[in-house]
């Protein structure tokens, strides 16, 4: 009978110590996911972005942007990248597209990301970008008083340089719990400066940029300092 009740306490004791064991699992497995998903400090983060707006650029690029917050203030990032294509405005069709474009910036956010991950901010960017384009067109060559002595369809090699800076204005939107996603929207002005050479003409011809262009049948192309509206948005992950 002693044995019996023996039993039975014991049988009693784990009932009510089971669910108390399987509250406590519980209570430890809720406080592990809420610190996987408790939001992390931005500061010192690594960022990978990519503006998949770029796609409808005549010159087509493959770019992407290292982006380093340093501080809850300040961020570095350069974006860069080769171009692989450009559009034929003769027929609008593809060529192939040689060349670079690196763009650096820095950031101040207008309230600290080390507060809040969403922030507004203002960014000073530079821009240097070389391409080569192989062209055929038809140049013609003027005389002393200016009218065409004769013109031939020539190949050769384009090239462009620009450089110039932009001011943006733009904000950051954290897109998940964990912040890993961000999304970049900006828009800014800019100045930049073209200047183009013709490489590898045949004997005889010979391109002028500086003014109307009036022995090319495509007169797109001139020398000189534009103004510029650039916008656009970039998909961030966070890597570090």
């Amino acid at each position: 009978m002693k044995l019996s009740f023996l039993k039975i306490a014991l049988l009693m004791l784990l009932f009510h110590c089971k669910p108390s064991n399987i509250s406590a699992q519980n209570t430890l497995t809720q406080n592990t996911t809420l610190q996987k998903i408790k939001p992390v400090s931005l500061v010192n983060t690594w960022w990978v972005q990519y503006n998949p707006l770029t796609l409808t650029e005549p010159e087509v690029p493959i770019t992407a942007t290292i982006h380093y917050k340093t501080n809850g203030r300040i961020a570095i990032a350069l974006d860069a990248g080769f171009f692989i294509a450009k559009q034929n405005y003769s027929d609008n069709g593809f060529a192939p597209y040689n060349g670079f474009r690196l763009k650096p910036a820095i950031k101040y956010y207008l309230q600290g990301y080390k507060k809040s991950p969403h922030g507004l901010y203002f960014s000073l960017e530079g821009l240097l970008k070389r391409t080569i384009n192989k062209k055929q067109e038809w140049l013609s060559q003027p005389n002393s008083t200016g009218q065409s002595v004769f013109s031939q369809l020539a190949n050769y090699k384009e090239r462009k340089l620009v450089y110039g800076i932009n001011l943006l204005f733009g904000g950051e939107i954290i897109l998940d719990k964990t912040q890993r996603w961000m999304l970049d929207l900006y828009l800014g002005l800019g100045i930049r400066n073209k200047q183009f050479k013709a490489n590898n003409l045949p004997a005889g011809l010979s391109v002028d940029y500086s003014n109307d262009n009036s022995n090319r049948v495509f007169n797109i192309f001139l020398n000189g300092t534009y103004m510029s509206v650039p916008a656009g948005l970039k998909v961030g992950y966070r890597i570090k």
